[in-house]
């Protein structure tokens, strides 16, 4: 049985290669695998459609952590003929912090190399409309990206946006002190950032939001490094989690958000759950949106939804 490995040399700061090579690489002695490291000219997403596309099946095995297993699971080609496992190695971790991931390695290599699928998980897709690109410029009028643990739009996504763009997120990975950035980032943007109206339409019925500070649509418990906005996720059930927020004074914000850290939030009136296997919203004006932590383009018109595929799991 032949696996391919991905790996992201640069990932976590560099702490990637060398995880990969001096903790697991020693625990594939015996193993038929072939690793492949990604470049500034060939992606994640490229590896893995390149591997996929062929028709027949592939046994992948992803290094890295929430962002890299996004750019896998938007280049595979057939969902079909691929078997993924996870080594998790990044500063979130959200997904294998969900997922039955042994945490230890040589339990979790062992698991993966029997080549055993022992779970199926849905998959979602973020489809964008009016999109303007990072930079905030128009750059098409129709998009679409998948995701594994969530999507989302306004304050989660704007917060990554911000993050992916400091100088700080690279040193404090370094010293393995990632999520504090995030925190940091979050705890700012409260006090700058402006409200937004949303119409939210899941089929069954049309909500609208007028002070909103973020919605978010869960195919896994957690985010953000452990926050726990949608606690009774299933990545097996077909059906997306919603939880959309807002119309909070700062002094609420901040005595709320802790609690999605345990998922006791959804207990506060301002916070709104729900559940849908396909969402449309329809902002005021264009926010961020993002997939697995992955911010993506601001869009004023965008939809979440689980397609009709399932991703083979080796764990």
């Amino acid at each position: 049985m032949h696996f391919d490995v991905v790996v992201n040399p640069a990932g976590a700061s560099g702490r990637t290669r060398k995880y990969w090579l001096n903790t697991i690489e020693p625990l594939f002695s015996g193993a038929d695998y072939t690793v492949h490291y990604s470049a500034p000219d060939r992606s994640i997403t490229d590896i893995c459609r390149e591997l996929t596309e062929t028709g027949k099946h592939v046994n992948l095995v992803i290094v890295g952590g929430d962002g890299t297993m996004n750019e896998a699971v938007n280049g595979i080609a057939d969902f079909t003929n691929v078997s993924v496992g996870l080594i998790p190695c990044g500063s979130g971790n959200d997904l294998a912090r969900d997922l039955p991931v042994q945490k230890d390695p040589e339990k979790n290599v062992k698991m993966i190399l029997s080549g055993k699928v022992s779970r199926q998980i849905d998959i979602g897709e973020a489809i964008y409309r009016n999109c303007g690109g990072m930079t905030g410029t128009h750059s098409e009028d129709r998009g679409s990206r998948r995701f594994v643990i969530s999507a989302g739009a306004g304050f989660d996504a704007e917060t990554c946006v911000i993050v992916q763009r400091s100088a700080m997120k690279k040193f404090l990975n370094k010293i393995h002190l990632g999520k504090l950035i995030y925190i940091a980032v979050a705890a700012g943007l409260i006090f700058k950032m402006e409200k937004f109206s949303v119409m939210m339409d899941t089929g069954r019925k049309k909500l609208t939001f007028p002070n909103c500070m973020f919605t978010v649509a869960m195919n896994h418990k957690f985010e953000g490094g452990g926050f726990k906005f949608c606690p009774n996720a299933d990545d097996t059930d077909g059906v997306l989690d919603l939880c959309t927020a807002g119309d909070f004074t700062r002094g609420e914000f901040f005595r709320i958000f802790p609690s999605a850290y345990s998922g006791s939030h959804e207990k506060f009136a301002k916070v709104y759950p729900d559940r849908a296997a396909h969402v449309r919203y329809r902002t005021d004006r264009p926010v961020w949106i993002h997939t697995d932590g992955e911010p993506v383009c601001r869009s004023d018109d965008f939809e979440f939804r689980i397609i009709n595929q399932k991703m083979n799991m080796l764990i």
